[in-house]
């Protein structure tokens, strides 16, 4: 009989991922991992299957994260990165012919993603260098702005630069220097060059403007290749030396929200061109520091793959050098970064359905003879109840605005009214798909129907849809979120007298502002909250995007933050209030939650704070006693609220 998803069963979930195809395109190397519940960590191995199909094996053993596989030019080396041997990640060395893997590295702040030259002599990556190590407890002086990141914590006067390892000796030399980061190499197909991308500006750190440089694979002879006016991200050499291709959103952050657009650009310099922008949807990347996957090349260096956003799935796009572009991975669900053969004639690629967490598939250069080639997780969700999401759409202020719908498993509309939750994602220009989700899940298996609505300013619906709450944020997602609402409590499936509203980050803030503005919830969950526009502004690692999406810093629209924030209005607050938030926060930091818990505290309004110590934005993936803390208590605070009551 199937069961509930339930917070322990986070535990036994394994997470699928970055594929990778052998040179000869007979085998994928991945990685799975895995949460150990007793010692508080996530490890990481890397797997291998057959492209053909076959049983998986596993490659790499014991404690730690072994991440970021590249098989060797010629197919008898995986150099991965691992913290086996201590905190930093380092690269590490594996034979395929048998043998146990060697380090490469020992670098004080570990190593990043491995690039192969195509010689298989020499590894490309980026590492963080800082001048020298402060005695503990000394003075922090800061002349620039990101002087803290998530996720990192406080870099100080360090920078990431770029290095090449000798792979015969293990000589590894920094390349790159100077107060600038620098991220993402990629050899040219000759292995004299390398393209990657840096903040080369005097005021980078109030600017956040990124371009590709080429330099010699020696770090001289160096050369701006792009004028970015915002973010150039992923560069990608296409095998015939000829072009790069690389991301770029153009951001110039004067009145306008800009997607990544994948563009090309000749190598020895000249004019980009935009491949995608013609059809308004993004591409998926990451800003820095976070990596991003480049663009992947055809062998006939005459197209490219890159993964889109469509109306809350990422879906794999071939894209010709005129713009021409094909849906080759799609459907309801999303897929992670593809690789492909050597021939050009197969790719695998990870694939979460609405009902499966992520596994590796294949198929042909055309998205056919698609092929499942894992089930990690097979047995595991054969135990469990699950909720099939469904979209539905309502027209607010003559758009349309869709939402995902997961109703309790075995049920359908007209069994109902349901205790419903409101769930409002990130952002602001996040968006939700039907891929897995444990979060949404476990809620509908519990009995909760849980609506997660692509309010007016998410991502994959195009420009004119995601620039609409531009310096106005808060009013227009709410008036859809309450429009949506509305319709399911008209359709039966809306209990009324039973809701719920929760989200994280922006969705913190939308939560915050949704009990602000309406007493109708009666549970409500923020986490990595934002409370006060103002004091989010001064502290976040992301101040320009806050700076920018308001209109203006907080002193020169110092209106608009008191309006659109949460704490001049928190007297309004009547809903019992559940706030988490991750201690380690750099991009909402834990002030946001305290002043909001320490107000209604004062208020006497019912108010519960969780903190977690020494985790980040993303406490919610982070150690694993984190993970199933926070999947309880959201659980608890609904059904002590919704069902109990």
């Amino acid at each position: 009989m199937p069961r509930p998803l339930e917070p322990d069963d986070l535990l036994r979930l394994q997470s699928v991922g970055d594929p990778h195809m052998s040179p000869d395109g007979t085998r994928i190397v991945y990685t799975v991992g895995t949460l150990d519940g007793e010692r508080d960590r996530t490890d990481s191995s890397l797997w291998i299957v057959p492209t053909a199909g076959g049983e998986p094996r596993q490659l790499t053993r014991g404690t730690g994260r072994d991440s970021n596989p590249r098989w060797s030019p010629d197919g008898t080396w995986i150099a991965f990165t691992s913290d086996r041997d201590g905190d930093a990640p380092q690269l590490w060395l594996l034979p395929l012919a048998g043998g146990d893997p060697r380090p490469l590295t020992t670098l004080h702040h570990g190593a990043g993603a491995p690039v192969w030259s195509l010689d298989g002599t020499r590894i490309a990556f980026s590492a963080r260098v800082t001048p020298y190590d402060p005695p503990k407890n000394a003075p922090r002086v800061a002349r620039r702005l990101r002087t803290f990141l998530n996720g990192s914590g406080y870099i100080g006067d360090g920078f990431w630069h770029l290095f090449v390892v000798d792979v015969p000796s293990g000589m590894t030399r920094q390349i790159t220097g100077g107060e600038w980061h620098h991220f993402t190499p990629a050899w040219s197909p000759d292995g004299t060059h390398l393209a990657f991308v840096t903040t080369r500006r005097e005021d980078w750190d109030l600017e956040w403007v990124w371009d590709v440089y080429t330099s010699d694979a020696d770090g001289g002879d160096l050369h701006q290749l792009t004028q970015s006016a915002g973010v150039a991200q992923g560069p990608a050499w296409s095998p015939d030396g000829t072009t790069i291709a690389y991301y770029d959103n153009q951001h110039t952050r004067t009145g306008s929200t800009a997607d990544y657009h994948l563009h090309t650009i000749p190598a020895a310099g000249g004019a980009a061109t935009n491949l995608t922008g013609h059809m308004d949807r993004g591409v998926s990347t990451w800003e820095p520091p976070a990596p991003a996957i480049p663009p992947v090349w055809s062998p006939d260096s005459q197209s490219v793959l890159a993964i889109l956003n469509v109306a809350g799935n990422a879906h794999c796009y071939r894209v010709t050098m005129d713009g021409e572009a094909t849906r080759v991975i799609g459907g309801e669900g999303s897929t992670g970064w593809p690789t492909i053969s050597a021939d050009g004639a197969r790719l695998a690629f990870p694939w979460t359905g609405p009902e499966m967490p992520p596994e590796i598939w294949s198929c042909d250069e055309r998205g056919g003879a698609r092929r499942q080639l894992t089930r990690t997780n097979t047995a595991l969700m054969a135990d469990i109840a699950i909720s099939k999401p469904e979209r539905f759409a309502i027209t607010a202020d003559g758009r349309g605005v869709e939402s995902v719908l997961w109703l309790p498993p075995g049920t359908s509309a007209g069994d109902g009214p349901f205790p419903t939750l409101l769930h409002l994602h990130g952002g602001p220009h996040g968006a939700v798909g039907e891929a897995f989700s444990t979060q949404q899940q476990m809620l509908a298996t519990h009995g909760f129907a849980v609506y997660s609505i692509n309010f007016r300013g998410s991502a994959g619906y195009g420009k004119e849809f995601a620039d609409t709450i531009l310096a106005d944020w808060g009013a227009k997602e709410h008036a859809d979120s309450m429009a949506a609402l509305d319709a399911l409590i008209a359709r039966g499936i809306a209990d009324p007298d039973r809701l719920g509203v929760f989200g994280g980050s922006y969705g913190g803030y939308m939560t915050n502002y949704v009990i602000t503005h309406t007493d109708r919830f009666h549970a409500a969950v923020t986490m990595a909250t934002i409370s006060d526009l103002a004091t989010l502004s001064g502290t976040t690692d992301q101040w320009e995007s806050i700076d920018f999406d308001s209109g203006g810093a907080p002193w020169e629209v110092a209106a608009y933050y008191r309006e659109h924030s949460a704490m001049p209005l928190v007297t309004r607050i009547t809903t019992p209030l559940l706030i988490m938030h991750g201690e380690e926060d750099y991009t909402c930091r834990i002030t946001e939650a305290e002043q909001l818990f320490v107000a209604l505290r004062k208020l006497r309004r019912e108010v519960e704070f969780v903190r977690y110590p020494g985790e980040s934005h993303g406490f919610t993936r982070g150690r694993p006693r984190t993970q199933r803390d926070a999947l309880t208590r959201l659980l608890g605070w609904f059904t002590d609220h919704l069902v109990m009551r």
